[in-house]
């Protein structure tokens, strides 16, 4: 049994706890039958410096519909009314208002009674012998402040349980890229082998409309097949798996042979582009795949950009990093469109040129502990593509 002394020590340590995060002013409802205990309720909790905004309800009946009609921070439950009795009771106002904290009051020396409340829901009790003022007060915001607790361990666990949830199915959304990229390249291969037969055979006999046929399906099955390539290092990438050759890498150089590998097609295409390079850098990297983010920067550019437009190629060295930056003159993007440009198939149509190949240019420079951004002013204002990669050293003559 709880002695009056050992309800208020236990209370007080609770108070120490959770006085100062349960806010003053809680709306309790006491649900007493007897009107002289109800009163006496009433006044310790509206009196003192910490004040309650305290309601009465003198049967189940009340208390249920007084539950259901307003919103209260916690319920002193007799557990013997009129028209309920023992822990028929809670449950009768659990039922009413599971949400809401409940305190129960039990008769004197029936511990056993309110330890059976407690594990079947109330967050506390108290006997009526026992309390007092400053108990009472201490017992109320000690249910509150425990209440909201569990609301919050409840809430984190949600949480837990949809992001291992949601984890699952980006492993299987992973798993099926890898199987479907890896499933496309098989025919792509004998699409390619065959359009490649049919020219050499049919070389010389071909309308220029058929001619031209050809040439327009290999293109397709060119543009297939680096799609595919796409989406499986992306696959890569996306499960951790994408590995990189890095070593000490002259990032200048390379800029310079993207430049040389995409003149033909800027001249082509009747466009400008230009290179503009500093002195040779040194960054840790995988050239492979610095490679493929240069082709794509370019490739997208000069799909992006009209004929007569211009595509810049910049090599910088800032501090201790190596900056490369593509800018075109080309079609540019909407402000509210430049984040989706670099999520995978979410990256805009294969007519503006983005294709997947953002997405993936993001993904290598990231894997490379490097940054990666896209800018544009708006539609029709071209875009700048700008990567950062870490500098080992500065090449020396």
């Amino acid at each position: 049994m709880r002695s009056a002394l050992a309800v208020g020590s236990a209370a007080r340590r609770r108070d120490r706890m959770v006085g100062a995060t349960v806010q003053t002013g809680l709306r309790v409802l006491v649900v007493e039958d007897d009107p002289i205990f109800q009163s006496l309720l009433r006044g310790w909790l509206e009196g003192g410096q910490r004040r309650y905004d305290v309601t009465v309800a003198a049967s189940m009946e009340e208390a249920r519909r007084q539950v259901v009609g307003a919103p209260f921070d916690l319920v002193l439950l007799d557990l013997n009314l009129p028209d309920s009795d023992g822990l028929d009771t809670l449950h009768g106002l659990q039922d009413a208002a599971k949400d809401v904290p409940v305190v129960v009051l039990t008769s004197h020396d029936d511990e056993e009674t309110g330890v059976a409340a407690v594990r079947q829901g109330a967050q506390d009790f108290v006997q009526k012998a026992a309390v007092d003022p400053d108990a009472l007060k201490r017992n109320i915001l000690y249910a509150v402040e425990r209440r909201r607790l569990e609301d919050l361990h409840q809430r984190a666990l949600r949480h837990e349980i949809e992001a291992r949830r949601l984890r699952e199915i980006d492993q299987a959304k992973n798993r099926f890229y890898q199987a479907a990229a890896r499933g496309l390249q098989g025919p792509i291969q004998p699409l390619r082998f065959g359009v490649q037969l049919l020219q050499m055979e049919l070389q010389g006999r071909l309308t220029p409309g058929q001619s031209d046929t050809l040439q327009s399906l290999q293109g397709h099955v060119e543009h297939l097949e680096r799609l595919v390539a796409d989406l499986v290092d992306i696959a890569a990438l996306q499960a951790g798996s994408m590995e990189l050759e890095r070593r000490a890498l002259d990032l200048r150089r390379l800029a310079v042979e993207a430049v040389d590998r995409w003149r033909p097609q800027a001249e082509t295409n009747r466009l400008r582009l230009v290179l503009d390079a500093a002195p040779d850098t040194l960054v840790d990297a995988d050239p492979r795949r610095i490679r493929q983010v240069l082709d794509h920067l370019l490739d997208n550019a000069m799909r992006s950009t009209p004929a007569g437009g211009r595509i810049d190629v910049l090599v910088r060295q800032e501090g201790d990093r190596a900056v490369a930056v593509v800018a075109d003159t080309g079609v540019g993007a909407r402000e509210e469109d430049i984040q989706r440009l670099t999520e995978v198939f979410l990256a805009g149509d294969a007519e503006g040129g983005r294709g997947v190949g953002l997405a993936l240019c993001k993904g290598i420079v990231e894997r490379h502990g490097g940054t990666f951004g896209f800018q544009s002013r708006g539609e029709g204002l071209g875009a700048t593509v700008r990567f950062v990669l870490p500098i080992v050293g500065t090449l020396t003559d």
